[in-house]
């Protein structure tokens, strides 16, 4: 069942509830808080008895049996009968004298007004026909015992019933008209984001226009846009990030089948036994080494491709000196920088500073911070390394003074893949950055990068750090 059924089905039931409950309470509050006679119960009771009276006939001793024993039924009511003439033939209140034309006209003053007044006496008369002649009941009660609440309608023809349930009618349809166009429009707003969820393209660019509304509808569709724009964003993304793979896949088996190529011909040269002397066969050999070198480079780089998204579910967290981690791996550089003249500005706490960490993924992270300082930097002959501790963390800082990164190329600096035309991009595969940003995300830290070109660039990797690793470490 769709909403617009549902809806229908919901106006419906509601109107015919509320009729019921309307009947329900107003018969039960009637019961209980509202007793007493009516207008319209006494004009049957009075019509009852003179119906009675003229099923009698002339039997003034009956009639006044079935007087008394009214009154009996209900004491509150007095009854007096009154012949053609005006005169008292009988009185419930025991009264015997006849009334003069002023008492019988006074008892009809102010009515029907005192049907609603407190403390006023209500007198309604009857009559019925007896051998001809017009007999009349007047019967006579105090106000109190009426009805406190009664509600009089008065119609003579059709014409005015119309008339009088127009504007009824228009008061109670009214808010179901209102709430009927306000769930309309609901629905249909409704109707647009599904049609838009139905239809969504990724590659597209459908959006729903509820920029202007504040309420959940419009919340949630501006929600849906914003969802939409994000995978938009991350498809045309991953569709970069994808061609570049692909495209660096397919320059590093080109440059694979190169020195494989030289590898097969120095090889078959040395089966052959083309090559005669020693020196000539060991310069084929230092060609053959060199070059599965270069082919053993290119497949590790190819492997970190796969590894990727790998760190997150590899890391292996253990407690360790991070200042020695670096000391060594510092150490295997000292000759690369001192062969090319490169100042090395060395800052670790001589004090062990033991912080939970996965010391492969870390190396490699570090490994590639240096790596890219000094070859991209290395042309500003200086190579810092720094390590420092704050309250809740702890700062390991690469920094050169080399050429720098252009600041309209600092936000591509991690992605994958990406690899600058000039400066910094080398001929590096754009990964190495993109490995230490995920090594970094693997420990819950992240990595940052400070650079003003000609001057100084730190790529700075935080780690986070408890005073509970000082705890342990010296337990």
């Amino acid at each position: 069942m769709n909403l617009k059924s549902k809806l229908w089905l919901l106006l419906l039931a509601s109107s015919l509830s509320s009729l019921i409950l309307l009947i329900g309470i107003a018969a039960v509050i009637g019961l209980i808080f509202n007793q007493g006679y009516t207008h319209h119960n006494l004009s049957e009771l009075g019509n009852q008895l003179s119906r009675m009276m003229e099923q009698i006939g002339p039997d003034d001793e009956q009639i006044q049996q079935q007087l008394a024993a009214f009154r009996n039924e209900h004491p509150h009511i007095d009854l007096t009968w009154l012949s053609e003439n005006g005169e008292l033939r009988y009185a419930t209140d025991g009264r015997t004298s006849d009334y003069n034309m002023n008492e019988l006209m006074n008892r009809f003053l102010n009515m029907p007004s005192n049907l609603w007044e407190n403390e006023a006496e209500i007198t309604l008369i009857f009559d019925w026909q007896w051998e001809g002649l017009q007999q009349f009941l007047v019967m006579s009660l105090p106000s109190e015992v009426m009805q406190s609440s009664q509600i009089f309608i008065y119609i003579q023809n059709s014409a005015q019933f119309i008339q009088l349930l127009l504007p009824v009618a228009l008061f109670m349809l009214t808010p179901y008209v209102f709430a009927l166009f306000f769930f309309l429009k609901l629905n249909r707003r409704l109707q647009l984001l599904n049609q838009a969820m139905i239809t969504f393209d990724a590659s597209g660019a459908h959006e729903v226009d509820e920029n202007a509304s504040k309420d959940e509808i419009g919340q949630l569709t501006r929600s849906f846009n914003d969802m939409s724009a994000r995978i938009r964003s991350n498809i045309i993304r991953i569709r970069e990030l994808e061609a570049k793979r692909k495209l660096l896949i397919a320059d590093i088996s080109n440059d694979l089948r190169t020195p494989l190529t030289m590898i097969i011909g120095y090889a078959e040269s040395l089966d052959k036994q083309i090559v005669k002397s020693p020196e000539e066969k060991k310069k084929y050999m230092t060609y053959l080494l060199r070059r599965a070198t270069y082919m053993d480079v290119l497949l590790q780089k190819l492997l970190e491709i796969a590894q990727l998204d790998t760190y997150k579910d590899r890391v292996q967290l253990v407690h360790q000196d991070l200042g020695e981690t670096i000391r060594l791996i510092a150490a295997d550089y000292i000759p690369v920088v001192e062969s090319m003249s490169i100042d090395m500005d060395f800052h670790i706490p001589e004090q062990p500073l033991y912080v939970s960490f996965d010391q492969p993924l870390i190396e490699r992270a570090l490994r590639n911070l240096i790596e890219n300082a000094i070859q991209h930097g290395g042309e500003g002959k200086y190579l810092g390394i720094f390590l420092k501790k704050t309250k809740n963390q702890v700062h390991i800082t690469i920094a050169d003074r080399g050429p720098g990164i252009e600041l309209a190329k600092q936000r591509f600096i991690f992605e994958r893949f990406y690899r600058g035309p000039e400066g910094r991009g080398g001929e590096g595969l754009g990964l190495g950055l993109s490995i230490v940003q995920e090594v970094a995300n693997a420990h819950k830290g992240y990595v940052r990068m400070e650079s003003r070109p000609n001057e100084k660039t730190k790529f700075t990797l935080i780690l986070p750090y408890s005073a509970k690793h000082e705890t342990q470490a010296s337990q």
